[in-house]
């Protein structure tokens, strides 16, 4: 799940409190080192939590996949209604991305199976190519706002593809969304980060984890989807 979120986005964008970084770049939202104390280890746990789940998901029925999912969901808005609770917040967060791995358990399980290697690299695609978007905005502190009303759309067309896809199943479109999902969820990467560096407070890290966990999340998924179509089709 995603949504547009542009905190502090009224704030004057070179206030007082910018500070520069050792490569010359200002961060004028948050703090880089709450970014490097908080976000990144929350982050790096919350992927490693999302793996466990996926782990004990791939043994368990599917018929675990609806509840996981309305679980999934009601912690997703518990976790950002909560989201400046010390303690509170953190337990919700692993909590939702262990929810998370339980519920792509059994795709990945299957997907294992049919194709060997295919999430390890689709894993290896994601890390590489999310870290090194991420990286570009950090050094090069490019403004990404301006992505919002495209990203917007490429939501909306990988929504409505999806819900056409499901009933027509065609290996052409799924094959084209996923490529669009891989295209949208980087540029998602480098909207997020622009805006914790240039208009998210302090107090919003557990937000900032959250919107980049789920552009690496939804990036990996995508990834998988185009390297399943690549399979199958040299199985033909």
């Amino acid at each position: 799940m995603r949504y547009l979120h542009h905190p502090g986005s009224d704030a004057d964008p070179i206030a007082p409190g910018t500070v520069t970084s050792p490569t010359g770049v200002s961060w004028s939202g948050m703090s880089q080192a709450i970014f490097s104390t908080h976000v990144l280890p929350y982050f790096g746990i919350a992927i490693f939590l999302t793996a466990c789940g996926t782990s004990v998901g791939k043994v368990l029925s599917p018929a675990f996949v609806l509840p996981a999912a309305i679980l999934n969901l009601g912690l997703y808005f518990v976790l950002l209604w909560k989201r400046h609770v010390p303690g509170v917040n953190v337990a919700l967060l692993y909590g939702y991305a262990f929810v998370n791995g339980l519920l792509i358990g059994p795709a990945v399980a299957m997907i294992g199976k049919v194709f060997p290697g295919v999430v390890t690299q689709a894993f290896i695609l994601t890390a590489v190519s999310f870290f090194c978007v991420a990286a570009y905005v950090i050094v090069s502190g490019k403004d990404c706002s301006g992505l919002a009303p495209f990203l917007v759309a490429g939501l909306f067309v990988i929504i409505i593809g999806g819900i056409v896809n499901w009933f027509t199943g065609g290996a052409g479109l799924g094959l084209g969304l996923a490529i669009l999902s891989v295209v949208v969820f980087l540029a998602f990467t480098a909207y997020d980060m622009s805006n914790i560096m240039h208009k998210f407070r302090d107090d919003e890290y557990i937000l900032a984890t959250v919107e980049l966990y789920l552009d690496f999340l939804n990036l990996f998924l995508a990834f998988l989807r185009i390297l399943v179509h690549l399979a199958a089709s040299q199985r033909r």
